[in-house]
């Protein structure tokens, strides 16, 4: 069709006016009882939150306002060790930012290397917020936003709630105050800050925008990491994981800068994202601020954190859990085991309990139950409303202080082999897995049984089922097989995979041996 058969011609033309002015009148006439009419109580909702949204289209308009604000009291901390860092110094789970060195050649001996992350300014005299997994490793230097650095002490670290506390010798510097993580809610506009550019250089103060997609994320990152490391294994229960998901973008190297809301006020410390490749993939994670506080009043007055004990192991209620206990919303903590001698069990609290509130406190999940608690001191008295046989009751405990005892110094290499530390298991190709697989006799190898989430070879996409028929280059005919090539590649280097998947079809997979 030529160009002048698309265009209107001059008799149809005039007609599109009227016809644009009956569809607004209709528009309108169907928006008037909206805002007008005889429903009172309809129109003052309709009409508060037309203006909410109005003032929230107004608060955007902050976003360049707080950015400047706040950039200016967001750090770089970088940790130097001359020697190749543990896999236990800088945690898989949380995707740190590492240099020099070029991607898939292995680090040179002796050689300094550098994990860092960022932090924000929180004290004018220096007093600095970060990740625990940030500052573990080597010595400490921080970078700010005009270019200085200053060597950094840790006041203190809490690798249950992944944080810690530096200090720097300087005055008169910027800082951001902490704000109030109860008074945030999903939906709302937030602002993450990280510093991940080496040196002062390259990359220093990203920011990114978004929103609160959810409140009380138990992921089990802290969890798992305790619980790996045998030193830290009997504490990993009291690791408290409650976090705040952000879709606001989270890469490598901003772990432990702020996320906050449109007033400037800080509402969590960014911490992790989820990822299969060790970057953003929309889901990004940090330690609510109020949590954060009680943690820093610590590590501060006593250069630890003092945790309460209420001796109870539960879970977060279901569907299931509340219809069986006759609850009226799917809401609340389900104890399944109040420990013998423990506060709990002497206040009276037993197994079947439904926890549905602390000093008034309303409780959605388990996280919530194990935040309020962080948030309290040992020898608190709390009250605990709770339902049992249908009735609800309060119940006055006292909180016990635990000894969580965790080191927090730099962890030393463990004897893993490469195999696990890459984060998967072998076995071997059986006859029954051959079957099912439909494999050729002819063929050799070891079939992965388990990936662990979040582990070098999850980030690499390896999953439960492939075959693993080549390392290095090398045919492999059984699981100690695979172990003794990993184990010939040092820490830090990078070897091949040749896997072949449950479709059949051969794949190669470069990955890092932690």
């Amino acid at each position: 069709m030529a160009e002048s058969d698309r265009r209107p011609s001059r008799v149809t033309k005039p007609l599109l006016a009227p016809l644009a002015v009956l569809v607004t009148v209709i528009a309108i006439a169907l928006l008037v009882p909206i805002f007008s009419g005889s429903d009172d109580a309809r129109d003052e909702t309709a009409y508060a939150a037309q203006t909410d949204f109005t003032a929230d289209i107004g608060a955007l308009s902050r976003f360049r306002e707080v950015a400047a604000m706040a950039t200016a009291a967001v750090v770089r901390i970088e940790s130097e060790s001359t020697a190749p860092m543990s896999p236990g110094d800088i945690p898989d789970l949380f995707e740190p930012f590492f240099g020099p060195g070029t991607p898939g050649e292995p680090m040179p001996e002796g050689m300094p290397r550098i994990a860092g992350g960022s932090g924000f300014i929180v004290s004018s005299d220096g007093r600095i917020l970060t990740n625990a997994h940030v500052v573990l490793g080597g010595d400490l230097t921080v970078w700010l936003d005009d270019r200085r650095s200053f060597e950094a002490e840790v006041v203190g670290l809490d690798p249950t709630t992944d944080v810690a506390v530096l200090d720097i010798d300087a005055s008169d510097l910027p800082v951001l105050p902490l704000g109030d993580s109860e008074e945030v809610h999903v939906g709302d506009w937030v602002m993450a800050i990280g510093s991940p550019g080496v040196g002062g250089g390259q990359l220093e103060q990203t920011v990114t925008a978004g929103i609160v997609s959810a409140m009380g994320r138990p992921l089990q990152l802290l969890s798992q990491e305790l619980f790996a490391d045998p030193e830290t294994r009997d504490v990993a229960g009291y690791a408290i994981e409650n976090f705040i998901q952000t879709d606001a973008v989270i890469n490598p190297g901003n772990s432990g800068g702020p996320l906050l809301d449109l007033n400037g006020r800080v509402i969590g410390i960014t911490t992790a994202i989820a990822s299969t490749t060790g970057y953003y993939l929309g889901y990004g994670f940090a330690v609510p601020s109020n949590l954060v506080q009680g943690v820093v009043e610590d590590l501060v007055e006593y250069g630890e954190v003092r945790r309460g004990r209420l001796g109870v192991n539960v879970s977060t209620v279901v569907p299931e859990d509340a219809e069986f206990f006759g609850l009226d919303e799917v809401r609340g903590v389900l104890v399944q085991n109040a420990q013998e001698g423990g506060p709990a069990a002497e206040a009276g609290i037993q197994q079947g309990d439904v926890l549905l509130s602390i000093d008034g406190e309303p409780l959605e999940s388990a996280g919530d139950l194990q935040q309020e608690i962080a948030e309290r001191s040992p020898g608190d008295d709390v009250a605990i409303e709770l339902l049992r046989n249908g009735e609800r009751r309060e119940v006055q405990v006292e909180l016990e202080e635990v000894d969580l005892d965790i080191p927090t110094g730099p962890i030393e290499p463990d004897d893993a082999d490469a195999v696990q530390r890459l984060g998967m298991t072998v076995g071997p190709l059986t006859p029954q897995i051959r079957s099912q697989l439909e494999l050729e006799n002819d063929i050799e190898g070891a079939i992965v049984l388990e990936v662990v989430p979040f582990s070098a070879a999850y980030r690499r996409g390896i999953a439960p089922g492939a075959v693993v028929l080549e390392v290095g280059g090398e045919p492999v005919d059984s699981p100690d097989q695979v172990a003794d090539r990993l184990d010939d590649v040092g820490s830090g280097e990078v070897t091949s995979l040749l896997l072949r998947g449950a479709d059949g079809n051969d794949r190669l997979v470069t990955i890092r041996v932690p």
